[in-house]
């Protein structure tokens, strides 16, 4: 919690000036006089005496207002002051990070409960001040112009709370402190005292470094500037700066500083305060004070009088900076503690730098060029190309006329005869039967993407297997659905390759048990029946079966591939790279480019799941490594081996 530097009475920094309550009371009581005055004047003698009775009155009802007795009725069992211990209040104080813990649930909810909730309360929210003093001991609990005029007590930060949210946190906390708790209500007078706590003292791991903390201003240990400028900017350019200053505290992670910028008139002329406290404008930016590592600068290492002197790295950007014009920079550390000595008018943690300008920056190819000689470079491209153009057109126009150039056509499947490509094109319809097996949830929503690609291909219907509904009809009868719903010349069969198609396929073969984790899917008999029917049906009807298979997917490697199902050898589709294939197998004549084009959205919803899929944790390729030392595949990662 920081408070802002008054950089505009920085000559009468010695004079105590009131805020909020304090000032406004000050205020009444100042214009008290002139009131009693005029009630005296030669108009009104006769009501000389009523005058008087009412200006009394008016000055007691502002000393009662500005007493804590009188103000501690929000919480009138709280002890003022109270003990700074945990048994009154949680703290918890971190001497690294300068940084003090607060939870006042304990006070609110012993002390001021019944009056907060109380149905004529007009209660409405807490103020927490954190003032730092020269005494041992509190004995009155100090009001804002008592705070105001004593020079052994000044209030650090403040902060609002809720009463139902009491938790706070004050930063850059080191030295002596006591806390002074504030009643405030919804509408009506100023936040009065409530109570104060008695001071405690607070010692951080690393002490301030007075010489910053009180003295001022001081020109920047370490400049540094790298140009960041928009290439071909002609106008102005922008620079990243890093300036190294001593730091009042240790480093925080918090710790904040002031950025003014100040534009001069001449080059050479020098940046100090007359400068700042002048009337030019100053923009004003707020930036974070980065930790200073060995690598940054010898500074970061130094020392002073044999005590080491912690820095901070200020890195900022300034953007368009005139190139006609120079600025002057200022710095001021965001930190409470930076306060003046006694009667000093100077101002503490305050820094600046020399001048800045864009021709400081170091010279590179493109600074080189201005603005006459990019137009000349430019203009003189264009008439280069220009040239060429016309130089290629002249030698085109000299050649004989021949046949427009035409991009190849791709030619159909070579699995698909004369007599295949003639039978297709005369289909009247024609009914897709994609066929694949559950390995696994996100394999089966991947086909479900493939086959709202193939819905697409004017076809009269895509049955999906997988999502056929068991009803008991098929159930007792599954042969006979399999060869209605495969057999037949309009039906092109698609079947996916995988390794739980290819281990059913195996253990058909051999009449042995299908693999046990099929056998709980109510599928299971479609799709050993499916599989069945295709090794014995349709084994090499290049025309009405054709098989595919993911790329980059573990569960459709190679091993399980076309060749190793040995149903139509010799061809295999790899997706995605061969939608056009799939799709030339079933229209053969008359291609549609648009249809597996990219720009399609169920070519993209495929592309992007077949992504997603192969980034997934199930399909990496892991291995472990027994206790001799060998290799091993894990668990996750074996195919059965049933051939």
């Amino acid at each position: 919690m920081v408070a802002e530097p008054n950089f505009q009475s920085i000559h009468s920094r010695s004079k105590r000036t009131t805020t909020g309550p304090a000032r406004q009371r000050g205020t009444k009581m100042a214009q008290l006089p002139r009131t009693r005055q005029m009630a005296s004047s030669p108009s009104q003698n006769n009501n000389r005496r009523t005058g008087m009775w009412e200006g009394m009155l008016f000055v007691l009802v502002l000393l009662l207002q500005s007493t804590p007795h009188d103000a501690a009725t929000s919480c009138p069992l709280l002890p003022n002051p109270f003990p700074f211990s945990k048994d009154m209040i949680l703290h918890e104080f971190n001497a690294s990070t300068e940084t003090l813990f607060l939870d006042l649930t304990d006070i609110v909810y012993k002390f001021c409960n019944d009056q907060i909730y109380n149905a004529s309360s007009t209660f409405g929210h807490f103020q927490l001040d954190l003032i730092q003093t020269q005494r041992k001991k509190v004995k009155d609990c100090p009001t804002d112009l008592m705070l105001a005029s004593d020079r052994k007590m000044s209030l650090q930060a403040s902060v609002d709370l809720e009463a139902n949210n009491v938790l706070t946190i004050f930063q850059y906390v080191q030295g002596r402190y006591f806390l002074r708790l504030k009643a405030c209500e919804t509408e009506g007078p100023p936040c009065e005292v409530v109570s104060c706590s008695q001071p405690l003292d607070l010692v951080p791991d690393v002490p301030q470094n007075l010489r910053v903390c009180e003295n001022g201003p001081g020109e920047v240990s370490a400049f540094d500037l790298q140009d960041v400028s928009q290439v071909l900017d002609f106008h102005s350019c922008s620079v990243m700066i890093s300036a190294f200053v001593p730091l009042c505290t240790a480093y925080q992670s918090y710790a904040k500083a002031k950025v003014f910028t100040v534009e001069i008139d001449s080059p050479g002329e020098h940046c100090d305060l007359s400068i700042f406290l002048g009337d030019k404008p100053k923009d004003n930016t707020t930036i974070d004070v980065n930790f200073c590592n060995k690598s940054d600068h010898d500074l970061c290492n130094a020392t002073i009088i044999g005590r080491r002197v912690q820095y901070g790295v200020l890195r900022h950007h300034l953007y368009d900076l005139s190139r006609n014009s120079s600025y002057c920079l200022f710095y001021q550390l965001d930190n409470p503690h930076c306060q003046p000595r006694g009667e000093s008018s100077s101002i503490p943690c305050f820094f600046h730098t020399q001048s800045v300008s864009c021709n400081q920056l170091e010279a590179s190819p493109w600074s080189l060029v201005n603005e006459p000689m990019f137009i000349g470079i430019v203009t003189l491209t264009l008439l280069v190309s220009l040239g060429l153009l016309m130089w290629t057109v002249i030698q085109c126009s000299k050649k004989k006329p021949e046949t427009p150039i035409q991009q190849p056509i791709k030619k159909p499947p070579r699995s698909l005869t004369e007599d295949d490509l003639e039978h297709i094109s005369r289909l009247p319809s024609q009914e897709i039967v994609l066929v694949y097996f559950p390995d696994t949830k996100r394999f089966k929503e991947l086909n479900r993407k493939f086959r709202n690609w193939l819905v697409t291909l004017d076809v009269n219907d895509v049955k999906d297997i997988y999502d056929e509904k068991c009803s008991e009809e098929v159930l007792k009868d599954p042969e006979s659905w399999v060869r209605k719903t495969l057999g037949g010349p309009e039906k092109r069969i698609i079947l996916v390759c995988s390794r739980l198609a290819y281990e059913c396929l195996i253990t058909v073969k051999k009449g042995v048990a299908s693999p046990k984790f099929t056998e709980s899917d109510p599928h299971f008999g479609l799709l050993t029946r499916s599989i069945q029917y295709l090794d014995r049906e349709m084994k090499g009807n290049y025309r009405n079966l054709i098989c595919v298979r993911y790329e980059d997917l573990k569960i459709c490697n190679r091993q399980y591939s076309s060749e190793a199902f040995n149903i139509v050898p010799g061809t295999e589709y790899v997706l995605p790279q061969h939608l056009e294939d799939v799709y030339r197998w079933i229209h053969p004549r008359d291609p549609k480019p648009e249809s597996w084009s990219e720009t399609r959205y169920e070519v993209q919803e495929l592309l992007l799941y077949m992504k997603k899929y192969r980034h997934h944790d199930d399909n990496m390729f892991t291995v472990t490594f027994s206790a001799n030392g060998t290799a091993a595949h894990s668990p996750s990662d074996e195919s059965a081996d049933l051939t």
